[in-house]
């Protein structure tokens, strides 16, 4: 099994996609793997993955420099405990980012990551009574592990899975009928938006849809026509 990731290194300049291959014994630890942009060639790396198990990871959350997967550790007494995985693009190291206390010992099938704004968000997909929600929680200050809840969304409408977060509030979301529709979280309303993946019936994780959030740059896929930080500072308006 192998886990991908891909992220933009802030302090080299460089794309890199980053893979973790499980060899499937407990006997042999994962081994990690980097993919330069720059230079065309995989790597190996002496980064310790840490030993939890990752499953569904086409779901993956980039912020702060570094790649993000939800993972969960079956050693944990009294239980599997979910947590997230931080890949650092820059530094090539990973790291821990506990969830809520009262989400931590939910199954990854009703977890999913993203991110809204310049925060991680976690959704949590659960049952109240015979209806079920999707509550919405943010880490508003990256690396100190405290989330804030924002908001719940009825998912007896239809939604199925919540993607990404527009500028305005608006969740983009997939449907069970594996179509792309917009909420508004104050108006608790789901504005159709005419976008429609497979006619098959969706079900959590099996990766209809993916989004991420664009950031524009000078620095280009096409190595030989990328612009240097000299030439950067031409390019962009005084401050």
């Amino acid at each position: 099994m192998s886990v991908f990731g891909f992220g933009f290194d802030c302090k080299n300049k460089d794309y890199k996609v980053v893979r973790i291959a499980i060899q499937g014994s407990k006997n042999v630890p994962p081994r990690t793997e980097v993919f330069e942009l720059s230079t065309g060639a995989w790597r190996v790396i002496d980064a310790v993955v840490p030993p939890y198990e990752m499953h569904h990871c086409w779901l993956q959350a980039n912020l702060n420099g570094s790649v993000h997967w939800l993972a969960f550790n079956p050693s944990q007494i009294g239980g599997f405990r979910s947590l997230i995985v931080a890949f650092d693009v820059s530094h090539e190291v990973f790291r821990e980012i506990m969830l809520p206390p009262s989400v931590a010992s939910e199954h990854l099938l009703n977890l999913s990551i993203t991110v809204c704004g310049n925060w991680l968000a976690l959704c949590h997909y659960y049952k109240v009574t015979d209806r079920r929600a999707c509550t919405v929680w943010v880490m508003k200050e990256y690396g100190v592990d405290t989330w804030l809840e924002m908001f719940t969304i009825d998912l007896e409408q239809g939604v199925l899975l919540a993607l990404s977060f527009w500028r305005n509030g608006e969740v983009l979301l997939a449907t069970g009928e594996g179509e792309l529709v917009s909420y508004m979280p104050k108006k608790q309303q789901v504005t159709h938006l005419g976008i429609h993946g497979s006619s098959q019936p969706l079900r959590l994780y099996t990766g209809l849809f993916y989004l991420d959030t664009y950031v524009q740059s000078l620095v280009f896929l096409d190595r030989e026509n990328g612009v240097t930080d000299s030439e950067a500072a031409l390019l962009l308006p005084d401050a």
